[in-house]
């Protein structure tokens, strides 16, 4: 057999590795392919146009070059304070919801009876709700409040919260910051249901010895949980950062999302709705690129 027959029909690891790889990804790109690339393209054409909706039905496009992007940033004041709010509010909410996920992992790792139901109460959510759905829970909730009078309502603006902690001379960002966390737990653990499926799998494929040999050395469970635990999961939390940063930019309650919906669908008005959808990607990329990239330096990767 000569050396080019052998190159044919015997690939090395890392051209086994390579071609799991793109199998694994096929699927996404059959379906982009068929599915997305053509509207992709299409509204990008819009936001580089002004389009006319006819009235015998279809529509006109007029190109623009870079008219709507610059309209966004220097005209439309609503986008800017939207963008911000969604910035804002992606900041404040993934690092609730990434350290609430692991600590509900940390918990339900544990052993103790009824462990697979309580799973599958805390993963729930995923299933059964959407955005749209979480609007209408949160609308009743605000509605059966509303009818039971002021005092309910004050559980959910944490207000006695606030006075506990003006007691005790905290500075007034931290009391902000823990209120708003108490306001929106209810949301806040809705949202925790994949990170927390994830750092779950990721602590069970921990090595036991390694914990084994750390009670020997006469660790305790603090040191065994930093110098252990969280090494051995970073990959798994840089994981759920990106993840969490993604969900909270594409939830359908965020501002950004509701201001496209609304110029688009609402207001007809394709070319400038496509025009700040496309800004806003380009953003959510940045920020899951640059989060990538600071949080890479940390995370510990073993090797067998």
């Amino acid at each position: 057999m000569t050396r080019k027959s052998k190159a044919r029909g015997h690939l090395s690891y890392q051209g086994r590795e390579a071609l799991h790889g793109w199998l694994f990804i096929l699927p996404w790109l059959v379906g982009f392919a068929l599915f997305f690339a053509y509207p992709m393209g299409q509204s990008l054409q819009f936001s580089l146009s002004k389009l006319a909706v006819l009235p015998q039905g279809g529509y006109k496009t007029r190109f623009v070059g870079l008219e709507n992007y610059v309209y966004a940033f220097i005209t439309d004041a609503k986008f800017t304070k939207d963008l911000l709010s969604t910035v804002q509010d992606m900041l404040f909410s993934v690092p609730v919801i990434v350290m609430v996920s692991l600590l509900l992992a940390l918990l339900l790792n544990q052993k103790f009876h009824m462990r697979t139901v309580a799973r599958a109460i805390f993963f729930l959510p995923v299933i059964i709700a959407s955005g749209v759905i979480m609007n209408i829970i949160r609308e009743d909730i605000f509605a059966k409040t509303m009818r039971t009078g002021a005092e309910a309502l004050n559980v959910f603006q944490s207000q006695g919260l606030k006075l506990a902690l003006e007691k005790m001379s905290l500075p007034p960002a931290m009391i902000a910051y823990l209120a708003e966390i108490v306001s929106r737990i209810f949301d806040l653990l809705w949202k925790c249901g994949i990170q927390m499926l994830l750092f779950l799998a990721g602590l069970q494929s921990i090595s036991g010895s390694l914990y084994e040999a750390a009670e020997v050395e006469g660790a305790t469970a603090w040191e065994k949980f930093w110098r252990i635990t969280v090494p051995m999961i970073s990959p798994i939390i840089l994981l759920c950062v990106v993840y969490s940063v993604i969900d909270s930019f594409t939830d359908y309650s965020n501002a950004m999302m509701q201001l496209i919906y609304n110029t688009g669908i609402v207001q007809l008005r394709y070319d400038y709705g496509t025009a700040i959808a496309w800004i806003f990607s380009a953003i959510v990329l940045a920020m899951v690129g640059l989060v990538a990239a600071v949080m890479s330096r940390f995370v510990f990767y073993q090797v067998d």
